[in-house]
């Protein structure tokens, strides 16, 4: 694989969001992507597409305080030190970087945690039900053969940094 590749594999996994985590309700936790379906081992079949809305809502969360937030810190860093730079005062590259390093572990860090852990609390909890291989969804509990009424499954958010 080409450097070039792995790099833009990287960045989609950067940018592609938080995988859902479907909890079945035999038991069995499955990890999935957005868009993607997975069968779990008792044979019911997960299509994560039902939930596009809400996972739109998740990805602009994790984004705002995963992506953004620390690309304008450094951004806001790098003009600063380029800044120094082109005074002349290297010493002063450095103190500026303890400092910055020191306020983002004591301080920054730990408010946009929180922040995001609030933000993710107020999202909406998911729903998904079983489907058909075709997309459609089962009556049912979701196994083959079953004919008992479809319950509601919640997809638990474990998106823990």
């Amino acid at each position: 694989m080409s450097a070039a590749r792995k790099l833009v594999a990287v960045i989609g996994k950067r940018f592609a969001g938080p995988p859902i985590t479907v909890g079945c309700p035999c038991g069995a936790r499955l990890e999935v992507a957005h868009g993607d379906s997975c069968t779990c081992s008792c044979g019911r079949r997960w299509d994560t597409t039902q939930i596009e809305d809400e996972y739109q809502q998740l990805l602009r969360v994790h984004r705002r305080y995963r992506t953004y937030l620390p690309t304008a810190l450094s951004l806001v860093t790098c003009a600063l030190i380029l800044a120094l730079f082109f005074t002349g005062n290297v010493i002063g590259i450095f103190a500026l970087l303890a400092v910055v390093l020191l306020v983002r572990s004591t301080v920054v860090r730990p408010v946009l945690g929180r922040r995001y852990a609030a933000a993710l609390a107020q999202l909406p909890q998911w729903t998904l039900r079983p489907t058909t291989p075709s997309g459609q969804t089962v009556p049912g509990d979701g196994r083959p053969g079953s004919q008992e009424p479809a319950q509601d499954t919640p997809v638990p958010q474990d998106l823990r940094p």
